[in-house]
């Protein structure tokens, strides 16, 4: 995948879910490219969020990955998406900086 090309994904990622997902205070939104433990190419989706999970816990956020994959499709990345959203306050050692 192209640097223009995860550029591109990312954007339209970070878009899809603020929109999805308006009442969540997400403090970022990684994507990457990475290989699974199957050797599978992947593209990793991590969506870091303070306060309530209340709309990733819902039927929208349990179908998220379906328009997430989407979107891909739509832009033309085909390389499958893996997605997870982390709460930071949650996080054992805090976030990152």
């Amino acid at each position: 995948m192209t640097e223009d090309k995860l550029a591109e994904a990312q954007s339209v990622l970070e878009d899809l879910l603020r929109s999805t997902f308006p009442n969540t205070d997400f403090t970022s939104i990684r994507v990457w490219p990475d290989v699974d433990h199957d050797g599978d190419d992947v593209l990793r989706v991590d969506a870091f969020y303070r306060g309530s999970d209340a709309e990733m816990d819902s039927p929208t956020g349990y179908g998220i990955i379906t328009t997430i994959w989407d979107r891909l499709i739509e832009i033309g990345v085909t390389t499958f998406p893996i997605q997870r959203f982390r709460k930071v306050d949650g996080e054992r050692y805090g976030h990152a900086s």
